[in-house]
């Protein structure tokens, strides 16, 4: 519906006399203009299609949010989000023992410094 919109504009300007003696980059200035504008208006009634009351109730619910982000933390019990630092702990702790076990794997001859810097690292 846009596009249709500004290409009618476009022939629009084209007929016009008053706007053939304009330079090529100003019309395209003017039809920038135009699209910005006409932008405004949709996003408006895009996003607040019953005007004044949409504003209102957003604010509302803003404030609202607000207020509860006073009084809830991602610690509230009846949010009930679990703590991840057991489960970092025990994943580190596997992590260690399977680069121990490959490590022991290895050859006595075996270079294995790598290994050794990856226990050293994620203890």
């Amino acid at each position: 519906i846009v596009q249709k919109y500004l290409e009618d504009f476009s022939k629009v300007l084209e007929k016009d006399s008053m706007w053939q003696l304009w330079p090529e980059e100003d019309l395209t200035h003017v039809q920038k203009c135009l699209l910005n504008h006409l932008f405004v208006h949709v996003y408006s009634y895009t996003f607040h299609p019953n005007g004044e009351s949409d504003t209102q109730r957003d604010e509302l619910f803003s404030k609202h949010i607000s207020q509860l982000s006073a009084s809830v933390t991602p610690q509230h019990k009846l949010i009930r989000i679990p703590d991840v630092s057991k489960l970092i702990h025990d994943h580190r702790k596997k992590f260690i023992t399977l680069v121990w076990n490959l490590q022991q794997s290895f050859p006595p001859s075996y270079n294995y410094s790598s290994c050794s810097f990856l226990c050293m690292y994620f203890n």
